[in-house]
């Protein structure tokens, strides 16, 4: 993966940076790392954020978070380097963005840490689905690369992305790796229970009464063995969120010791389209479950997205879930 990194990175002199969708943590965490890493460098960078997707006011926090730009499809500047991190598949970075990644980008790179259908080429990606985050991939590839230009900056955004995706190092997704890459990033003077607060913990008044409401409205199937969380526009209309701030709920359903597995259905701003997020303990596969709705991820975090009336969302979630909680038992 090295060698897939230096060979892109060294002749590129102007790169743009480009996220998925309602970026989470480690999305950001990880844009913003790699725009100061290669500012550091030397290099122009740019970040993209696909239009009408916000970051959650907590994610403010990270270093250089204002460089931030909207894609657009009226940009002309011409790219050395396309790099799309945490967003394995081009319909994840949103229509504006993948048209500039595509038509804009001389030269292109994926790193993820997530599991798809679809993987893009093997020359041009570099995927680790055993990583806790794709901020602890970008850190070795960071210091293998030019140790040196990593600063300050690099490591809270990093720790924090990494402290965020791993449920603050408490999801199975935890290695020795990660918790040894932590470190070494807390010896880069950062303040790491300060980091954890605001990148993971810290919520808005809104966000927390939009968590109370869901959390007391969720409904439970099949024995308690499924917990479902919604939240609908109205719910993000009376609270004054956005679905950004659903960020993290879903865990407090999944930590129900009865509950294998937690969903929670968020409805985006457009019609008949729904953003789920899937969580899952023991043996329980949620990155199959989200597989079979087109989706993707780990183990014990996935998600995936569906374009259908809210009914039938139910109905088609209940319906695999009852076969899926069965055969899951059995194995």
């Amino acid at each position: 993966m090295y060698k897939i990194f230096t060979n892109k990175i060294l002749p590129a002199e102007n790169i743009a940076i480009f996220m998925h969708i309602n970026p989470d943590a480690d999305c950001i965490g990880s844009s913003l790392a790699m725009y100061k890493f290669l500012t550091n460098l030397g290099k122009s960078a740019t970040v993209f954020l696909e239009p009408e997707n916000l970051l959650r006011k907590n994610l403010e926090f990270f270093p250089n978070a204002n460089i931030i730009q909207i894609s657009n499809n009226c940009s002309k500047t011409v790219f050395d380097l396309g790099i799309c991190l945490d967003c394995a598949t081009i319909d994840r970075m949103g229509k504006k963005s993948a048209n500039i990644f595509l038509n804009n980008c001389d030269e292109k790179l994926w790193i993820d840490h997530h599991e798809y259908i679809d993987k893009p080429p093997k020359k041009d990606s570099i995927i680790e689905s055993h990583a806790g985050a794709t901020a602890q991939i970008l850190f070795k590839l960071f210091e293998n690369f030019d140790k040196l230009a990593i600063d300050n900056d690099i490591a809270i955004c990093l720790y924090g992305a990494i402290a965020a995706d791993t449920g603050v190092f408490s999801f199975s997704t935890t290695t020795n790796e990660t918790l040894t890459i932590a470190s070494k990033l807390l010896t880069y003077n950062i303040n790491g229970p300060e980091i954890i607060l605001k990148v993971y913990k810290e919520r808005t008044i809104g966000e927390f009464k939009l968590m109370a409401s869901v959390l007391n409205n969720a409904k439970f199937y099949f024995n308690n063995k499924l917990g479902i969380i919604t939240f609908k526009q109205s719910d993000f209309d009376k609270t004054s969120t956005k679905i950004t701030s659903t960020e993290g709920i879903i865990n407090s359903l999944i930590e129900i010791d009865e509950v294998m597995l937690a969903i929670a259905i968020a409805e985006e701003n457009t019609k008949d389209a729904f953003k789920i997020s899937i969580r899952s303990k023991q043996n329980i596969n949620a990155s199959e479950f989200a597989k079979y709705f087109g989706g993707g991820g780990h183990k014990h975090a996935s998600g995936c997205k569906i374009n259908k009336p809210y009914e039938q969302v139910i109905d088609n979630i209940l319906n695999y879930s009852e076969a899926f909680l069965q055969k899951s038992s059995l194995e």
